[in-house]
């Protein structure tokens, strides 16, 4: 399947940082195992000059909150013992980090600019590998 991103995502991608994504994905399409073709830009956009610049798998997929008043992430496993519950500025800032951004402030005004100033984010996690870069 095609996962897109916006340009500032592909080189961590590339170099192995970013390791999972966030999506709304309301379909529950993705699922383990399943092959990405990682995409800059939407290929069905042409006049942005998409490009598919990866390849790889999805590792793993979680449910995920993110309480943005009260700056924690609850990640949702299949079993109530599989969640867990992130809080605290410098693990919240990891995870930002193994999402692509500088530091949780970055991810937080990014979500504000995409989907509006709201108090959470419901969706899914999306874990990848990258294969060999290309």
């Amino acid at each position: 399947m095609i996962l897109t991103f916006k340009p500032q995502f592909v080189e961590p991608i590339k170099a192995g940082t970013k390791i999972h994504t966030i999506r709304e994905d309301k379909n529950n399409r993705w699922k383990q195992w399943t092959k990405i073709q990682f995409w800059n830009g939407n290929p069905r956009n042409v006049k942005a000059n998409p490009h598919q610049f990866q390849s790889g798998v999805c590792t793993d997929v979680k449910g995920i909150v993110i309480d943005f008043e009260n700056n924690d992430i609850l990640i949702i496993g299949e079993n109530i013992e599989d969640d867990s519950l992130i809080t605290g500025i410098n693990e919240l800032n990891k995870f930002a980090r193994n999402d692509g951004f500088e530091s949780w402030e970055s991810l937080k005004q990014w979500f504000f600019n995409e989907y509006g100033k709201n108090r959470f984010f419901h969706g899914r996690l999306i874990y990848f590998k990258v294969y060999a870069t290309r």
